[in-house]
């Protein structure tokens, strides 16, 4: 699967109208599983919009559509800062419970890129999924390889929280740490949009 980040800096309050705007095209498009928009808890004025499709393809095939750059045209008033994209590549997951995520972490490193599947092991090294967990991703980035995001979907940021406190957490830390070449930054995030189109 491939996945597109979209980063937009707005004035909080506007959350909804941008939302409107942003997701106003009533139909899914071909290759496209789901959609969120994200807002970070530290930082409201933060929101991603993440897609996820089939293959890159799918994704530009879309975004090169016209009503899509009509959009982008109109969500300009609510933004503050020009927007960031960039495209993922999913080189691991772990599925874990069924259900709604209301509450996502991400955590961004660089690490080195002949060193993913060492990586890779070390993250996914608990053997079950912490309690409340939905399931946890691994995306590359397409254009720099060594960034790498760690994307950890909750049934609510409580759920995650237990975890993160968890002595089993810290171990996992530890075990990444030598492929670890940048240290993560990290954001929380409510999910406060999403749209599902295919499994």
């Amino acid at each position: 699967m491939w996945i597109n980040l979209r980063i937009f800096k707005i004035r909080p309050e506007q959350i909804d109208e941008f939302r409107a705007v942003l997701y106003s095209r009533p139909e899914c498009s071909p290759g496209g599983h789901f959609a969120w928009l994200m807002q970070n808890d530290d930082s409201p004025a933060d929101v991603i919009s993440m897609t996820v499709w089939d293959n890159k393809e799918a994704a530009a095939a879309t975004y090169s559509a016209p009503d899509v750059a009509e959009i982008l045209a109109k969500i300009k008033p609510f933004l503050a800062a020009q927007p960031q994209k960039a495209g993922y590549t999913l080189v691991g997951e772990r599925q874990c419970q069924p259900g709604v995520a209301k509450w996502v972490n991400l955590t961004s490193m660089k690490i080195k890129p002949e060193q993913l599947n060492e990586f890779k092991a070390a993250l996914y090294s608990r053997p079950e999924c912490a309690p409340g967990g939905r399931y946890g991703w691994l995306l590359q980035n397409d254009d720099n390889p060594a960034e790498v995001i760690s994307l950890t979907a909750w049934e609510s940021k409580g759920a995650a929280m237990a975890m993160f406190t968890n002595p089993d957490y810290a171990a996992i830390l530890t075990k990444i740490k030598p492929f670890v070449t940048s240290p993560g930054q990290k954001g929380g995030y409510t999910v406060v949009f999403e749209r599902l189109c295919q499994a």
